[in-house]
């Protein structure tokens, strides 16, 4: 649960900018948005550090489901979420940022 009291740490040094446009490829029939990530790459170590906590974090963890492509079905499995705020855009366009609260470290050694 996130806790809102305290001062916000941001997990990268860079936010990752999303949006979400009109797909103009061939397929645009058939999937008519796409999907764009803008990672920085001086961010990307700190993504891999955070997806790696998530891993870890097994709090985090919910359940699920996938698109299988080769079985065309889905699969719950466990999964964690990357969340970010956006807006509305110009030309059927929306967007925003990524970058969530920095998960602590936790430490091996015992309390006492």
């Amino acid at each position: 649960m996130p806790q809102f009291n305290n001062s916000f740490e941001p997990a990268f040094k860079y936010p990752i900018k999303w949006s979400v446009g009109d797909n103009n490829f061939d397929d645009a029939e058939k999937n008519p948005k796409t999907i764009s990530l803008c990672i920085p790459v001086e961010s990307i170590p700190d993504l891999i550090n955070h997806l790696m906590a998530l891993e870890s974090d097994h709090m985090k963890h919910k359940d699920g489901k996938v698109w299988i492509f080769e079985s065309k079905s889905e699969k719950e499995v466990q999964v964690v979420y990357l969340n970010g705020k956006g807006r509305e855009g110009t030309y059927s366009s929306v967007f925003g940022n990524i970058n969530p609260q920095k998960i602590a470290e936790s430490s091996s050694e015992m309390p006492f």
